[in-house]
């Protein structure tokens, strides 16, 4: 769970270019498929919405299979975060940033 979580700060991070952020608040964790040790995950995510000072990311980690070139969905989640300022409060997106996608 802590991978995904990283994975969908980097990603919130990059869409508002802010290095401060943090988790706000992580949706039911929904697993699909299990995964094993040594299983190859991929994680996207993609903007559901943006607020003035939040970002909400859908996130989807998925088990890939390298010889047969597949993926197949392992969990699912939404998580929101909150950019913030230097003492820790909330702090506003820009507005060129606040876009889905």
């Amino acid at each position: 769970m802590a991978w995904i979580d990283t994975a969908a700060a980097v990603f919130a991070k990059q869409k508002i270019r802010s290095f401060r952020i943090v988790t706000k608040k992580v949706a039911d964790l929904i697993f699909i498929k299990p995964a094993k040790v040594n299983t190859l995950l991929k994680i996207y995510g993609e903007v559901a919405h943006t607020g003035n000072t939040s970002i909400t990311v859908n996130v989807e980690a998925r088990r890939v299979d390298v010889v047969a070139a597949t993926e197949e969905v392992m969990c699912t989640t939404t998580i929101v975060f909150v950019n913030i300022d230097e003492e820790g409060q909330p702090a506003p997106i820009a507005a060129g940033f606040k876009t889905c996608g």
